[in-house]
């Protein structure tokens, strides 16, 4: 009987001390990224536009637009310009 009181004892001190412990302040919240300069909604309607415009079919010019738009907002959000080496070659 004496050993179950120690380990009831003992459980309430562990238990004690771990909700002591998880009692922190909360971190604050990240600060917001900036949003991306680039509009892919924007570009997609101005593309298909101008796709449409040149005698293509709806088929191809939302799957040429998506993906072209679809670069440029990726090139956008990861801010990597790499330099265009191609102008150097012979």
């Amino acid at each position: 009987m004496a050993n179950k009181t120690v380990g009831v004892i003992v459980m309430c001190m562990f238990l004690l001390a771990t909700l002591h412990l998880s009692e922190s302040e909360p971190e604050p919240e990240p600060a917001a990224a900036p949003a991306p300069a680039f509009e892919y909604t924007t570009c997609l309607k101005e593309c298909i536009t101008e796709c449409k415009g040149s005698g293509m079919g709806n088929s191809h010019c939302e799957m040429k637009c998506d993906a072209d738009c679809g670069a440029k907002e990726k090139d956008a959000r990861l801010s990597v310009h790499f330099p265009d080496i191609r102008g150097d070659l012979p």
